[in-house]
């Protein structure tokens, strides 16, 4: 596992006009560490925003339609609910190279 890293950039490419939502947002920061196992990787990370609402309204664009099409444009996705966390959603699809991936967002206060 590596250690973690920080970065104030974008936290991933974005489709158009991605940035100026970002902006909107009140985007402080992104705070990720990759892990990896013998058959597996990811990565986890969180969002540092100025305000409780900024992470969410950040999410809500993070988990849109638009958002998800631009990062795997044939994914077939699944949506789920996560009843522990309150708030939480995640999907289940195929990255662009077949492999089975999974992201679960939520926010806790200024934080995604």
């Amino acid at each position: 596992m590596s250690a973690p890293q920080t970065d104030s950039g974008a936290p991933f490419p974005l489709p158009e006009g991605g940035a100026e939502v970002l902006e909107r947002s009140g985007y402080v920061s992104t705070t990720y560490q990759n892990g990896r196992g013998e058959s597996s990787a990811g990565v986890s990370s969180v969002l540092l925003f100025e305000t409780e609402s900024g992470a969410r309204d950040w999410m809500t664009y993070e988990t849109s339609d638009e958002v998800l099409r631009h990062q795997i444009p044939d994914g077939k996705f699944t949506w789920f609910q996560v009843p522990e966390v309150p708030g939480a959603t995640g999907w289940t699809g195929p990255d662009l190279h077949g492999n089975a991936i999974g992201n679960i967002y939520w926010t806790q206060g200024r934080c995604m």
